[in-house]
């Protein structure tokens, strides 16, 4: 006899992380709330991933197990345990993250008692496995306005929250790997609001692998970009947060031509910047004439003389 159709689904993808997913599979089953099914997608690891996971197969059916062939990135391992589950409410839970006891209790009773919203999130504690470094406290903006300070900058990551499917339907996916979690809660909170817990329901471990050098954040600041084109032109966005995507994109290009500069990049690649900023308006040459001078003198060397 089958199991019922289970209230969340817990989608975990992994790559390489055999020496971390058992103590996030431990918080899983330490949840007061019972009614889950969660599946780990294994993103083609080359560790001993597989066998960590089938003991806690043994130990509770309640966790499957599938594999990717290929390395695909998170993105498409979030959407094929997505499409593989059937939960009311879906829960991407990063395999490197921990939840205390009382996060999908909580979660599932925030978005039980507001049925416009379609997501809950909570606070995370900051983790290096040795003690908490820092809580995290959602902003009174945040809680009041969850998708204007979106598109200003990404407050939330995947494992603080809980999605409601029928909201997770009507987006398609996730997208552009390793900013596809920006691009998701974009999607999503056009269609409704966010509604979040007070006291911290999460741990996040830092290390290496979540802190990128220069040569990833310069990859999501692109993608960011991008994502903020696609959500600009949506019918459904309001006049307002049109103006403040315009506004972010302005100032994730002013970021990405000071890496250049910073770097001695050449002079085609900031006068190709440039050029981008002047697409935007108002210019931000027009706010700073100093910044202006800057750039010109990247995009022209010799020249900056002739500029005022």
């Amino acid at each position: 006899m089958g199991f019922p159709m289970p209230s969340v689904s817990i989608v975990i993808p992994t790559y390489n992380r055999a020496s971390l997913i058992g103590e996030t599979l431990e918080s899983v089953l330490a949840q007061t709330f019972a009614d889950w099914e969660c599946l780990v997608v294994d993103d083609a690891s080359t560790d001993h991933t597989r066998a960590v996971v089938e003991e806690y197969r043994a130990r509770d059916p309640r966790i499957r197990y599938t594999a990717q062939e290929t390395n695909e990135g998170g993105a498409s391992a979030r959407n094929r345990g997505a499409a593989l589950t059937e939960g009311d409410f879906v829960a991407f839970l990063d395999n490197d993250d921990v939840w205390l006891p009382g996060f999908l209790a909580a979660t599932v009773a925030l978005l039980q008692a507001h049925p416009h919203a379609v997501l809950a999130a909570a606070p995370r504690l900051y983790w290096d496995g040795e003690g908490t470094l820092m809580t995290e406290v959602f902003s009174e903006q945040a809680q009041r306005q969850p998708l204007r300070t979106m598109i200003g900058h990404c407050f939330v990551v995947p494992s603080q929250c809980l999605i409601r499917r029928s909201a997770l339907q009507k987006t398609q996916g996730l997208r552009c790997w390793p900013a596809d979690d920006f691009d998701l809660w974009l999607q999503l909170l056009v269609q409704g609001t966010a509604v979040f817990a007070q006291e911290p329901l999460m741990k996040w471990r830092r290390h290496e692998g979540n802190f990128g050098a220069v040569s990833r954040d310069r990859l999501v600041t692109t993608l960011n970009i991008e994502i903020l084109k696609k959500f600009l032109w949506r019918r459904d966005v309001s006049l307002w947060h049109r103006v403040v995507a315009a506004g972010n994109i302005q100032r994730k290009h002013e970021y990405l031509l000071g890496l250049e500069l910073a770097e001695g990049s050449l002079p085609r690649s900031a006068a190709a910047r440039l050029a981008r900023l002047l697409l935007i308006v108002p210019s931000p040459l027009l706010r700073s004439p100093a910044l202006a001078r800057r750039y010109l003198r990247g995009a022209c060397p010799g020249s900056s003389e002739s500029v005022s």
